[in-house]
């Protein structure tokens, strides 16, 4: 019994440090669980103020409509779902998690409550659209210049881009071209004229 007790203190530990955050509802959508990062990630100072309320609140009424109830139908008819969804904070700032959700079971099989486990991925949807962004502009940059421009990865030679006027001067679509070694396009050559 101490080894159980000792155990679950553990468990009970880990799960309250998670930097991620966790949830548990019953099957009527009340709140029975939060962590301190779920609190935290939602705009709570605790997770006691949560206890005992509506699991929608963590989300708007288009959230709810347009991704939360599908994702939530799809955990009822397989037993657990995972992508990306919307949440909401206390003040109703939206934000973006990747969240795995698991359909809880008793020792009958009989399903008793749902589980939530969620990471805040806003930064890295907002790293993600800066990235494409500087992409577009790089690209738009190098469309524009009248010289033919090609990058070449520097291991082993080969063509990681080029520009519109690359692809007019030999005559070759960027298909054609991506992934080739630059001396096979430029200069129509099986080796290197000197190793890379």
């Amino acid at each position: 019994m101490k080894k159980e007790d000792e155990y679950h203190r553990f468990l009970s530990s880990a799960i309250e440090q998670s930097s991620e955050g966790i949830a548990i509802a019953d099957l009527d959508d009340t709140v029975k669980y939060v962590n301190p990062a779920w609190a935290k990630m939602h705009g709570y100072d605790s997770p006691e103020e949560l206890i005992g309320r509506s699991f929608w609140i963590f989300h708007n009424r288009e959230q709810l409509a347009q991704t939360v109830k599908p994702f939530i139908r799809a955990v009822n008819e397989k037993g657990r779902n995972s992508g990306e969804l919307e949440h909401i904070r206390q003040d109703g700032t939206p934000f973006t998690t990747m969240m795995t959700t698991t359909l809880l079971k008793d020792g009958q099989g009989m399903p008793v409550a749902i589980l939530g486990i969620a990471r805040d991925i806003t930064g890295d949807k907002r790293a993600e659209q800066e990235l494409k962004h500087s992409s577009e502009v790089s690209e738009t940059i190098l469309n524009s210049m009248n010289d033919a421009v090609s990058l070449i990865d520097t291991d082993d030679l080969h063509i990681i881009d080029v520009n519109r006027a690359f692809q007019k001067q030999y005559g070759l679509s960027k298909e054609d071209i991506i992934g080739r070694p630059c001396y096979e396009v430029t200069h129509n050559r099986r080796e290197p004229c000197c190793p890379p």
